[in-house]
C-alpha cells in the first residue's frame, strides 16, 4: 500500500544517498593523496564537479553505457573469482 511505497522510497534514497556519498569520500580521498592537499573537501567537490558535468553534457545515456560496462566487469570479476 501508500505506506510500504513510502518507507521502499525513503529506504532507497537513504541508500543511494549514502552509496554516492561513500564514492565521493573514496574518490576526494585518493585525489587528495594523488595531488597532496591537506583537505580532502576540495577534491571531493572537484569530483563532483566531473560527474554532474559529465552527466550533464553526456546526458543520461552516457551514464547508462558507463553503467553497462562497469557491470560488465564486475560480472567478469566474480566469474573470475
Amino acid at each position: 500500500g501508500p505506506v510500504g511505497r513510502l518507507l521502499l522510497t525513503l529506504t532507497i534514497l537513504a541508500s543511494v544517498t549514502t552509496f554516492i556519498g561513500s564514492q565521493l569520500v573514496a574518490a576526494g580521498q585518493i585525489l587528495q593523496q594523488v595531488v597532496g592537499l591537506a583537505d580532502p573537501l576540495w577534491p571531493m567537490l572537484a569530483i563532483a564537479g566531473a560527474v554532474v558535468t559529465y552527466s550533464a553534457v553526456g546526458g543520461y545515456a552516457a551514464v547508462v553505457v558507463t553503467d553497462m560496462v562497469q557491470v560488465a566487469f564486475i560480472v567478469v570479476g566474480l566469474l573470475i573469482l
